[in-house]
């Protein structure tokens, strides 16, 4: 079956925010290093340490989580049943999350553009001709 046009949209959507999160990512590493050696040298050694970690660790969350981006895109362009389903699961989450920012009062307009394209994209990957080009 020939790949919908939609879903080579989504896949290069996809992707791009998934580069745009890693290469934030690897910034973000970086600054858990520079923050927990900011931190240790006002004194707190510890205190740095777990900070700088506790940076680090999330940052390395994000940078998995932009890795798989990619991967489920490309999954996506092979018309992959584990590109659509993996997509499906990482869209789901980013729109679960871009709801609790938004509620929470964290994000203001980014909370509103990350449901925005998350739940649109959810949308087009459950339609029936989507769907059937994944075997579903």
């Amino acid at each position: 079956m020939e790949r919908p046009a939609s879903v080579t949209l989504i896949a290069l959507i996809q992707m791009l925010f998934a580069g745009l999160t890693l290469l934030v990512s690897l910034f973000g590493v970086m600054a858990g290093a520079v923050v927990g050696g900011l931190a240790a040298s006002g004194g707190d050694t510890i205190f740095g340490i777990v900070l700088g970690s506790l940076v680090t660790f999330i940052f390395l969350l994000s940078l998995a989580y932009g890795f798989l981006g990619i991967v489920f895109s490309v999954g996506l362009l092979q018309l992959r049943g584990w590109g659509w389903l993996g997509s499906l699961v990482m869209q789901a989450l980013g729109l679960g999350f871009g709801l609790l920012q938004f509620l929470g009062g964290v994000g203001g307009g980014m909370s509103l553009g990350s449901i925005l394209i998350s739940g649109i994209i959810v949308y087009v990957l459950l339609l029936p001709e989507v769907k059937r080009a994944f075997g579903r």
